[in-house]
């Protein structure tokens, strides 16, 4: 069985020794190694945008790391995960309170949908104000 935890530091020390300290703290914080299915090493990070990161600027220096360390390692994946979050979560939350009470005194008729068919009844045709952008 592999240690997880030795590859991904083993792997970490190498890339530390590579990439500015500003690179490896910005882009490798809060990353581990998720699981390791198939000879392929599913890394978890913070963010889409670490992830993104990670794929388009480091991937194949990761890569590299890695196979440095164990050598059966044939690719890289990586998924989302926030610390401190159970890994799966199924439960449903509501996405607004319905049981506030709203003010008419406060002007935001606006801002509220027709529940009967979803749309904001400010924006219908008789509305539209014409002009050479949406001609």
């Amino acid at each position: 069985m592999i240690d997880q935890r030795k590859l991904w530091s083993d792997a970490l020390r190498e890339i530390e020794l590579n990439v500015s300290k500003a690179n490896f703290v910005t882009w490798f914080k809060n990353t581990s190694i998720y699981k390791i299915d198939s000879n392929i090493v599913v890394i978890s990070v913070p963010s889409a945008f670490v992830r993104d990161w990670l794929l388009n600027k480091y991937h194949k220096f990761i890569l590299k790391a890695l196979r440095e360390t164990l050598s059966s390692v044939r690719g890289v994946e990586y998924v989302i995960h926030k610390t401190g979050e159970p890994r799966k979560t199924y439960e449903s939350r509501p996405m607004m309170r319905t049981d506030m009470n709203i003010n008419p005194n406060l002007g935001l008729d606006s801002l509220y949908i027709n529940k009967d068919d979803n749309l904001n009844p400010k924006y219908t045709f008789e509305s539209l104000v014409v002009g050479s952008f949406n001609e």
